[in-house]
């Protein structure tokens, strides 16, 4: 198989089927071209181990990528031997193993450093990362809210799956932000009614919503609570959400002026699990509203934060 349009095609179809995220399908689909390139258009059910493993080396010696990156690639190739090409017990991974990250232990914000990354950021993007921290969402998921997603009555977001829009898990809303958050949303839904009377077509909806209540696009329920600044796409336009980047930039620009070491948007969702576990949360509950399929992630953070107690006392000394 070295044509390379279609085997994209082939593993873009598969991907859908299996209902993958978008970003993941972009990875993946982004991984076989690279791997496909390194091997200059040589037929891929051809390339055995040491193919894949020096693909693996040239990521790492020549491109400079992390660990995590390549171990992404590891699994775009998985998916594409044993998903798209049909080849359950490939012969070309047996061998390969994962790489290693390196031993850097991830920043937990304490709560005075999440107060003061968070005090020096407005609007949006200090929402959305104060959901991170006070709601315990990945970045990925506060950005692709839904307004119908945030429950103030019970006091719950409801997390979906990006693709099919499935509901996937509840977990805590801030008492503290429903004010800024009903203040935002009124503001949302001025620019939602514009665009309505613009002629757009409101937010793309999740392919499962689009195939059942194709209409569904309209409603306000369905919009997206974080959305971007212009529409995009022929008419009818839509409006998506606002892009991961935008906040990451002002979390970073945020970090770097209170002159902490550097932070991401993950350090809130980390510093979120630390606070429940402070307040002795029961681990599975913590499973639950972090959405972590295996509780090994849950206890990794637990360690985290178990880590950031500075002070240890005997027990005759509490």
């Amino acid at each position: 198989m070295n044509d390379i349009p279609r085997l994209i095609e082939m593993a873009r179809t598969v991907s859908r089927a299996r209902a993958l995220s978008r970003k993941t399908e972009n990875a993946y689909l982004n991984h076989i071209r690279r791997f496909q390139s390194f091997h200059g258009g040589r037929d891929l059910t051809l390339i055995g181990a040491g193919g894949v493993n020096d693909f693996l080396n040239h990521l790492k010696k020549n491109e400079k990528l992390a660990a995590a990156t390549r171990n992404q690639a590891l699994s775009a190739l998985a998916f594409l031997y044993r998903e798209v090409l049909g080849q359950e017990n490939a012969v070309c991974l047996k061998d390969v193993r994962p790489a290693v990250p390196a031993g850097r232990t991830p920043v937990v914000f304490s709560p005075g450093e999440a107060r003061a990354v968070l005090s020096r950021m407005r609007g949006e993007n200090f929402l959305a990362a104060a959901l991170m921290y006070g709601s315990g969402l990945r970045l990925s998921e506060a950005v692709a809210l839904r307004v119908g997603d945030l429950d103030f009555e019970n006091r719950e977001i409801v997390v979906r799956h990006a693709r099919t829009g499935r509901r996937e898990r509840t977990t805590l809303l801030p008492l503290a932000l429903r004010p800024a958050l009903e203040k935002h949303l009124a503001n949302v839904r001025y620019l939602f009614e514009d665009d309505l009377l613009l002629g757009h077509g409101g937010a793309p909806l999740p392919e499962r919503v689009a195939r059942y209540a194709p209409a569904a696009g309209s409603e306000w329920r369905w919009q997206f609570a974080f959305p971007a600044r212009s529409v995009t796409g022929d008419a009818p336009a839509y409006r998506h959400h606002l892009a991961e980047s935008t906040v990451q930039k002002a979390v970073a620009e945020a970090v770097l002026k209170t002159g902490l070491k550097p932070a991401g948007c993950q350090s809130f969702r980390y510093g979120f699990a630390a606070r429940l576990f402070e307040q002795n949360c029961d681990v599975r509950r913590i499973q639950s509203l972090l959405g972590h399929k295996n509780l090994k992630t849950t206890v990794f953070y637990m360690r985290l934060a178990a880590g950031e107690k500075s002070v240890i006392q005997s027990p005759l000394d509490v």
